[in-house]
């Protein structure tokens, strides 16, 4: 298996003042050494390795420097950690800077970066860190050989165990750590670990093991901060404010109900008043209109029939061009199609090589002559025996020839009967073909002629209807009521905006009342404070008869300098206290006592009548002034609520135009919606008829189409019938023919090769002759055969002469006129496509202008109608409401406000009886609670309403007014108060949700860390008495916190009513159960920390004995012999590999003390942790040679001569063992 890890330590120049010292972690290394060697600190050392934070290891005592100090004293101290990659050696220097410590990462081991020759001299001159790193910077090959400067430990433990976080990714500095991380981590790149520095921190702090194993779990596992306790406890005014406003929240809905219909009503008025104004202006205008549409059909109509008379002379023209083109262009076609078949004849009469053969006709005729002289030459030698022969021959030929003849004439005869017969099938057989084919023309043609009007008639449906918009009419009203919906945005903007103003208006008039108010009741308290005083003085002054003050003043002069400086106040007031002065010598001693009253000041009621004459007038004068500036006050009040009630009507004025307007709005709206519909109803209208048209001409087209193809199909049955009929009779005549014609053919066969056998013998004869005379027949007979062939080629060419002639001759004047007429041809036939489609455009452009006419005909007849009808219903509206007053008329079409009117009166009616009906309702549950400040304000305000309206209490034009005084109820106290309540029943909830919520979270928390820990942690355990060794962790936040199960049933109320209701009054249920953990959580006992809410448990079974532990007590008498402390080390094993389950990664331990353990567990520790890839750096003295043999490494450290490796492996030298023991403690070495 592959090790990665820690192989060595270097402290350069650090507490080992100006010197370099190593130990060596590739193994197990122990350090010895006297007291304050710095064997602690070289564990501090390694545990800073790994990411553990310096200031962790801070002394307590002030005295004392911070351990990156001890550790890191000079600009020249480094820390240098050598380890093993996977891709080779690598180091980790830390020194200081004047921020702190810095972290640089080297590619190579140290002996090779900072002790080669050239640095190893700048180390050994005291260069300062800094110096050191800018040589090697400046010397460095690779780019990666020197990392760029890491200055926190939090970056530096990320790099150092590939730690990463994933958020921290997604920015530049991220993603260089990461980079950094990838590149020198410990081990390979795929590999992580997590708080190992806290595991080292924990490892190094021995005492109170399983209290600090609890506390590096919780540290390491958990991310928890305590929760806030809710501070709410005695708070019973929350729900008695509750309950309070509850009952008047019943009545809401009723009153908000009359509010918002009167809106709607006024609105409705003024809206319908507008109305009246805006139809009487545009019936006007209707009138008008009426008479220019009618001047404009008329118009209409003489332009579209002088358009059609135009249309009908220009197509008749074009017309006639198109049937003289065409005419010329058939009769051009046939004389072409004729030469063309000429021409064909002449090509298959080969021609061309025929000419050439006729000029060569001398030549022909001279190798005849050659060849006729050859072979008469090679006859005259044997002429007797040819004669002989060719006359025999010749006998048998013309014997041969005349009955072949005779056979052949009868089968000319014959064939000639076959050729009449097929003649009278094929001329028959033309006939009916020709007269079908006339029949076949006649149905397309009829077909045809019904076929393009109807094709042309669905295309132009097709084409209108894709082509099919609104009408200019229909486009013209969308685009006035959009454009009065704009008008009316407009000004909804513009009455919001002052809406806006008159709130800051009107919330600077509320705080001017509320400050003006807070200063009347200031001046109250001044004037209440100076009639006080004024009230006491004139007490004081005039006392009461049979008052003690009066007796005192009457009997006993000089009272003020005694008794006046002693006496309560309140006792000169007294009446029942019977003063009866003695005449006796009076001393100077309080009831034997003798005081120094001068000591005593005096109180006001001692003080004499002069001064408190002249206190009283001053009381009086400062009264006054009260009085006078309380009035001032009051009168300023009074100017600030007028200006308030001012500020308050103006935002209820414009508030009602801003609502009036968004019911204009939407009533504009809706009217450009209604009229879209029909607009589009309409559209939809005229394309399902023309969309119905198309379909019925398609039908029609199918239909004749269906008929066309059935006669066809009639046509050609019938036609092929007749023909099959006539090729039936003619191939029984031509059959019993060609029976007669195979017959004379058998028999000119059998002439045949009689004549064949009589030549054959005859020629054998002449050929037995010609051999006894030596005769070279073949040479004869290829004379003979080279003559005739000779004369047959001069006779060949000899009869091309007359067709040589004809062919030249219609070459000359039929072939040479044919590139003129195609030329023709092609021209007419272009000109006759040009008419044919200049026809087809005229005709549809014809075709949409007169649909356009017609479309603008029906568009503005329907207009005249519904403007007729428009007209109506506009006046019997407006006889029907009346007149109105000057003022705003509403804007918009005559249509659209008329028909606004009918709704809005249907409207107005029905709004009335709504308003009066909820009023009613109103009232009705404002009584319900008589005693209640709600139904004094109510009364109130009803009475100030009878002063000022002039109707009778109960009629209902008294009961419309209402709804404005049920609003100024409303929307004062009763809103604020509630929503006060409601915000503070928030804010406390939420206090008491958070609070369940963390706590709660660290209760799942703590069970899925508990299962988590015991799936990884407990992997290997090798100590032999102990065995099912388990960390548990249970939480106890349940038991701990009183009223968990009520705070729980809490939080389920307020979550269910604060993420659906929460601008409503809670529920009585969640009044209940806010009452109850108020009641029962105390933060005065409530513990949050998180120690207090997690138990941690060790199960463990000790020689067949289970055993469970729950603090370092019950552990150290769960076992002996230093189990218990193994059996934190198998935990501490365990919890290793689960934060560093790379096993190939080997992990250095911090171990402060072995010496105190059985030697027979040691060796099943070192077993645990070799076998888990675990080294120890142990710092304790020992002479024992069994514990000491399990270490690779062994050092003694001092302060003054630094560290020095033990030597041997099996026996350790006399001046070791000196040196260790004096390392030892005083006791250990007696």
């Amino acid at each position: 298996m592959n090790r990665y890890g820690l192989t060595n330590i270097t402290l350069h120049n650090s507490y080992y003042s100006n010197l370099t010292v190593s130990i060596k972690t590739d193994g197990h290394t122990n350090c010895s050494g006297t007291n304050a060697a710095g064997k602690t600190t070289m564990l501090r050392v390694l545990a800073l390795f790994y990411g553990c934070r310096p200031s962790r290891f801070d002394a307590r005592a002030t005295d004392k420097k911070p351990f990156q100090e001890h550790v890191l004293p000079t600009a020249s101290s480094l820390l240098i950690y050598d380890y093993q990659r996977e891709d080779g050696e690598y180091c980790v220097a830390v020194y200081r800077n004047n921020s702190g410590l810095v972290y640089r990462f080297l590619k190579g081991h140290s002996r090779d970066v900072f002790f080669n020759e050239s640095t190893g001299a700048l180390l050994k001159e005291g260069k300062a860190a800094t110096d050191i790193f800018t040589h090697l910077i400046k010397q460095q090959v690779d780019k990666d050989a020197v990392s760029s400067q890491v200055t926190t430990i939090s970056d530096y433990a990320a790099i150092i165990q590939n730690n990463v976080p994933r958020h921290r990714r997604r920015n530049q500095s991220g993603r260089n750590l990461h980079y950094l991380a990838q590149k020198y981590c410990l081990g390979v790149r795929g590999s992580d670990m997590r708080l190992m520095g806290e595991l080292s921190y924990t490892l190094i702090k021995r005492s109170q093991m399983f209290e600090r194993l609890k506390q590096m779990v919780v540290e390491t596992q958990f991310s928890y901060e305590p929760p806030k306790v809710p501070k709410h406890k005695g708070n019973t005014k929350l729900s008695a404010n509750l309950r309070s406003l509850r009952s008047f929240a019943v009545h809401e809905p009723i009153i908000r109900k009359a509010i918002v219909q009167h809106r709607e009503r006024l609105s409705l008025q003024n809206i319908i008043l507008r109305h009246v104004r805006g139809i009487v202006s545009g019936r006007n205008d209707l009138a008008s209109q009426i008479a220019a549409d009618e001047d404009h059909l008329l118009s209409l109509r003489a332009q579209k029939e002088q358009v059609q008379a135009t249309y009908e002379t220009e197509r008749d023209a074009l017309s006639q061009k198109a049937s003289d083109c065409q005419h010329r262009l058939k009769s051009l076609t046939k004389d072409i199609a004729k030469a063309d078949a000429e021409y064909e004849n002449w090509l298959e009469a080969d021609m061309g090589t025929k000419k050439e053969e006729f000029a060569q006709l001398d030549s022909y005729c001279e190798r005849e002559q050659q060849a006729q002289s050859h072979y008469k030459a090679l006859l005259d030698n044997q002429k007797g025996l040819i004669e002989d022969r060719d006359r025999r021959l010749n006998a048998i030929e013309s014997n041969r020839l005349e009955n072949i003849q005779k056979h052949r004439e009868r089968i000319d005869d014959l064939k000639v009967e076959i050729d009449r017969c097929k003649d009278r099938y094929e001329t028959y057989s033309n006939e009916v073909r020709r007269e079908y084919s006339r029949r076949e023309e006649t149905l397309r043609a009829a077909w045809e002629d019904k076929r393009t009007p109807l094709i042309q008639k669905i295309a132009r449906l097709e084409t209108l209807e894709q082509s099919l918009v609104p009408t200019e009419a229909e486009m013209l009203e969308e685009a006035s009521a959009s454009e009065h919906i704009s008008d009316i945005d407009s000004n909804i903007e513009r009455l919001e905006t002052d809406l806006e103003r008159a709130k800051i208006d009107m919330d600077a008039a509320k705080s001017l009342r509320t400050s003006r108010a807070e200063a009347l009741r200031k001046r109250d308290r001044q004037l209440a404070s100076a009639k006080r005083k004024v009230e006491e003085l004139e007490r004081l002054c005039h006392p009461p008869e049979k008052s003690l003050l009066r007796e005192l003043r009457n009997n006993v002069p000089d009272w003020t300098e005694t008794i006046g400086r002693l006496i309560q106040p309140e006792l000169l007031e007294r009446k029942d206290l019977v003063p009866d002065f003695v005449e006796t010598q009076v001393d100077a001693s309080f009831y034997g006592l003798i005081l120094d009253l001068d000591k005593i000041d005096k109180s006001d009621v001692a003080q004499g009548i002069e001064a408190l004459q002249e206190r009283l007038d001053i009381a009086q004068a400062y009264q006054r002034n009260a009085e006078d500036a309380r009035k001032s006050a009051e009168e300023q009040l009074q100017e600030a609520v007028e200006a308030h009630r001012q500020a308050e009507l103006s935002q209820g004025e414009v508030d009602h135009q801003r609502r009036a307007a968004a019911n204009a709005r939407r009533e504009a709206t809706h009217y450009l919606k209604g009229l879209q519909s029909r607009h589009k109803d309409n559209l939809q209208q005229r394309r399902q008829d023309i969309k119905d048209d198309r379909k019925a001409q398609q039908a029609e087209l199918d239909a004749a189409k269906r008929d066309f193809e059935q006669a066809l199909k009639s046509a050609i049955a019938q036609r092929d019938k007749a023909i099959n009929d006539a090729l039936a009779v003619r191939s029984e005549e031509t059959g019993d023919l060609e029976d007669k014609i195979r017959s004379r053919e058998s028999s000119i066969e059998a002439v045949q090769l009689d004549a064949i056998e009589q030549s054959d013998e005859i020629q054998l004869t002449y050929k037995q002759k010609m051999a006894d005379q030596d005769v070279d027949e073949a040479a004869l007979s290829r004379a003979k055969q080279r003559w005739d062939e000779a004369a047959a080629k001069v006779r060949e060419v000899q009869s091309y002469r007359e067709d040589l002639y004809t062919y030249n001759h219609w070459l000359s004047r039929t072939w040479a006129e044919v590139p003129k007429q195609r030329e023709e041809q092609n021209v007419l036939t272009e000109t006759l496509v040009q008419m044919q489609r200049e026809l087809e455009q005229m005709h549809r452009d014809h075709r949409r202008e007169m649909n356009a006419f017609d479309d603008r005909l029906k568009s503005t007849e329907g207009q005249l109608r519904a403007e007729n009808e428009l007209l109506g219903t506009a006046t019997t509206l407006l006889t029907q409401v009346g007149e109105a007053p000057p003022g705003e008329a509403a804007e918009g079409t005559l249509e659209y406000l008329c028909q606004n009117l009918q709704s809005l009166l249907s409207e107005q009616q029905q709004v009335k009886s709504q308003v009066i009906d909820s009023v009613r309702q109103a009232k009705e549950s404002i009584y319900t609670t008589p005693e209640s400040r709600v139904y004094e304000a109510w009364k109130l305000l009803v009475e100030a309403r009878k002063d000022s309206s002039g109707y009778e209490e109960y009629s209902d034009a008294f009961l419309l007014q209402l709804p404005e005084d049920l609003e100024t109820l409303l929307n004062r106290s009763i809103p604020q108060i509630r929503a006060a309540q409601i915000e503070t029943v928030k804010a406390v909830g939420s206090t008491y949700v958070d609070f369940y919520q963390k706590l709660d979270s660290l209760a799942k928390e703590v069970s899925r860390v508990s299962r988590q820990l015991k799936q990884k942690i407990n992997t290997d355990q090798r100590i032999g008495s102990l065995s099912n060794i388990e960390l548990v962790l249970e939480s106890r936040i349940h038991t701990a916190i009183d009223g968990w199960e009520q705070l729980k049933l809490f939080v389920e109320e307020f979550s269910g009513w604060h993420s659906i209701m929460s601008n409503e009054l809670p529920p009585e249920s969640l009044e209940e159960a806010l009452e109850s953990v108020i009641v029962l959580i105390d933060p005065e006992t409530v513990q949050t920390k998180i120690e207090s809410l997690v138990d941690m448990k060790i199960k463990m079974t000790e020689s067949g004995r289970p055993t469970e532990v729950t603090s370092d007590e019950s552990f150290e008498d769960s076992s002996s012999n230093g189990l218990s402390y193994l059996a934190l080390i198998v935990i501490f094993v365990g919890l290793s590999r689960y934060l560093c389950p790379n096993h190939e990664i080997q992990l250095t331990w911090p171990i402060d003390e072995l010496a105190s353990l059985d030697p027979m567990n040691v060796s099943s520790l070192f077993t645990m942790l070799n076998h888990n890839n675990i080294w120890m750096l142990s710092a304790f003295p020992s002479t024992d040679f069994n514990l000491l043999q399990h270490f690779e490494h062994r050092y003694l450290l001092d302060r003054t001569t630094g560290v020095r490796e033990f030597t041997g492996n099996s026996e350790i030298s006399d001046e070791e063992i000196d040196d260790v023991l004096s390392a030892l403690p005083e006791e250990e070495n007696a």
